[in-house]
């Protein structure tokens, strides 16, 4: 990784994936979730109950990050809970309409679901709510670190701050 270049492009492509999938959440009433590792990130959208990869819009892919290049999150965990009871609460409001089948599953293919099922740590709702979170991307140029960090507040306000230097 040459420079601050890749680094800040990178962070900003992902600031603006997340406007992007808050505007489409909104649009489309739909709830979207991300899925954070130390190595990349996907989107990820709430279908049937259940959270799946986004798959028919290529720039919500699956992304991963090159070496030194890293990822890290910072959980609001008073909102964390908040957010997942708002989704329990659609989830089981969705059981209830009529002819819906999918809460008849049968408690061994769900527990084998659950193994396997992707987690996001970051939710946004489609009344344009997003969960509180702090995204930190870096790397070590030399001997000075360098980052960037990405802050959403509930209201669905996202903001990118950097570079910093430094420990």
């Amino acid at each position: 990784i040459e420079g601050t270049g890749i680094g800040l492009a990178i962070t900003r492509r992902l600031t603006e994936l997340i406007r992007l999938a808050s505007e489409q959440a909104v649009m489309h009433g739909k709830e979207v979730g991300i899925e954070v590792a130390a190595d990349g990130y996907r989107f990820l959208v709430l279908q049937n109950r259940r959270w799946q990869p986004v798959s028919d819009e290529p720039e919500f892919r699956a992304r991963s990050l090159e070496t030194p290049l890293e990822l890290n999150i910072a959980l609001d965990a008073d909102a964390k809970e908040l957010f997942g009871q708002a989704l329990t609460r659609k989830r089981e409001d969705e059981d209830e309409e009529p002819g819906n089948k999918g809460a008849q599953s049968t408690a061994a293919t769900e527990d084998e679901e659950k193994v396997d099922a992707p987690r996001p740590q970051i939710f946004i709702l489609s009344s344009g709510e997003i969960s509180p979170f702090a995204l930190g991307l870096g790397y070590e140029e030399g001997e000075q670190p360098r980052y960037w960090r990405i802050r959403a507040s509930d209201d669905g306000q996202v903001r990118l701050d950097g570079p910093f230097e430094g420990s």
